[in-house]
């Protein structure tokens, strides 16, 4: 995600937390001073981060279904959540009978998650409720799926991904942004942690990587580092371009998944972004971001919102602007693949700009990376636009998905009036009703056309039709 002279562009890399001091106060570090600045930060005491100890956003709740499974990755493991009665649940994503996963099956009027392969039934702390090939009685301390602690906070749904520190998760507390947002989005970019928390911390890229000629950019000349410890850190800098020349910013980092940003521009304006980096695999990471202002009007109808939604996310220059982020840190995670290494930072040539992304590395560093070294290059993801826009964003956004659904709707609708129009033009043709005849061909004629234009506008906006008909793959119970 990127914040640009006050734009927000929700998809890749992102931004920081709260005015821990005043950004005037702290915003007095020169380009003379950076060195040190940095030298200090790398001086913090070495510690290893409880990366499995700590509650992660995993979805916005209004992206999550409570009639079916969720499934999502986190930290490399495949989980799934379920509306369990009242509560939200979640278990690996793996029957313990023959690793199936659950996700694939169904939740009962119980509030049990059902196995599709042979209808194991789990309750909402992972035990077996029903083997319906059993004789025996079920013993569920033998059959049980693996539960995780889920809290349902700020519009959030959080998992803590250690099933065997329930104690923990509950004295933990969320990392929630001040004034949480009233509505999130989320994208899974196929990019890793690493790189994603770098350009979140690297704002001055835009002006040339986003071909920004007409808003040049100019050097960060203040630049300080506030907080740096083991629970993250805070960046103060002022402005990068000149659009937003004058302002002050301040990044905050909250371990492990929050990046808080807030610039206070020289009108006395404020914009405050929030940002969730979620590791879901060595190489995709979640992307939950505040909308703000760009929420929908509540009085629309849904239909119309979910329409609306769906041209809004599927605009070729919103795409285009997150591909050039994203096309520039998958390459960044080849390299550092081919490496078999992160990269260091070159100290020996900090400039103002790179100050931030210098306190992360370090961070990284001595905290340890959310993954163990094995990724390899065959796992890196083929860039394909059409194929992105649905499966980074339109696969787990419910507004996409509805929206979809109405344009297959209409094109199903449009299809069948034109063939009804059809019909009775030759029905009035044969009975001798010239006029009327025409009339019903012009409107056979344009319904079919308007079906066109439906199948076709369905399939410019994510390139995935058949995506529409995966969830009715396997009956939900009534």
């Amino acid at each position: 995600m990127m914040f640009c002279g006050g734009a927000l562009l929700i998809f890749v890399g992102c931004h920081g937390l709260f005015l821990v001091a005043s950004p005037a106060a702290r915003c007095t570090t020169t380009t003379t001073t950076l060195r040190s600045t940095a030298a200090a930060a790398s001086s913090s005491t070495t510690s290893t981060f409880q990366w499995s100890h700590h509650w992660y956003p995993v979805m916005p709740l209004s992206y999550a279904n409570d009639k079916r499974p969720n499934a999502f990755e986190l930290l490399g493991k495949r989980l799934v959540l379920w509306k369990s009665n009242e509560t939200w649940s979640c278990v690996a994503d793996a029957c313990p009978h023959r690793l199936a996963p659950l996700s694939c099956g169904s939740v009962t009027k119980r509030g049990a998650l059902t196995c599709r392969f042979h209808g194991w039934s789990f309750g909402a702390d992972g035990a077996c409720m029903e083997i319906p090939n059993a004789i025996d009685p079920v013993d569920p301390s033998l059959s049980c799926a693996e539960a995780f602690p889920v809290r349902e906070v700020g519009g959030l749904l959080w998992v803590w991904p250690d099933s065997k520190s329930a104690l923990a998760a509950a004295a933990a507390s969320v990392a929630l942004p001040p004034s949480p947002p009233t509505e999130w989005v989320m994208t899974t970019p196929p990019v890793s942690y690493e790189s994603m928390l770098e350009n979140s911390m690297d704002p001055s890229h835009a002006p040339f990587l986003h071909e920004f000629a007409k808003d040049r950019m100019i050097p960060m000349s203040s630049v300080s580092v506030g907080r740096d410890d083991a629970t993250g850190f805070t960046i103060f800098h002022n402005g990068y371009r000149e659009a937003n020349e004058g302002m002050l910013a301040t990044r905050n980092f909250v371990a492990p998944s929050l990046v808080d940003v807030t610039y206070k521009l020289p009108t006395g304006k404020i914009q405050h972004y929030p940002v969730f980096f979620t590791p879901s695999n060595p190489l995709e990471t979640r992307v939950i971001a505040g909308l703000g202002a760009l929420s929908l009007a509540k009085w629309l109808p849904r239909w119309c919102a979910d329409f609306l939604h769906v041209l809004l996310f599927t605009r070729d220059a919103l795409w285009k602007f997150n591909d050039q982020d994203r096309l520039v840190m998958m390459g960044q995670d080849v390299a550092q693949l081919a490496e078999g290494k992160t990269q260091a930072a070159h100290t020996g040539r900090t400039t103002p700009s790179d100050v931030g992304v210098e306190v992360f590395k370090r961070w990284i560093d001595r905290s340890g990376k959310p993954f163990a070294p094995g990724t390899s290059s065959s796992q890196l993801a083929n860039f394909d636009e059409t194929r992105s826009r649905w499966y980074v964003h339109g696969r787990h956004c419910p507004s996409c998905q509805r929206g979809l659904a109405f344009i297959d709707a209409s094109r199903k609708l449009f299809g069948r009036l034109g063939l009804l129009a059809a019909a009775a033009a030759a029905v009035l043709v044969t009975v001798g009703r010239t006029y009327p005849a025409v009339y019903a061909i012009v409107a056979a004629l344009a319904a079919y056309g308007t079906s066109r234009y439906a199948d076709q506008l369905q399939a410019a906006l994510f390139g995935k039709q058949k995506e529409l008909w995966i969830p009715q793959v396997y009956r939900q119970p009534a």
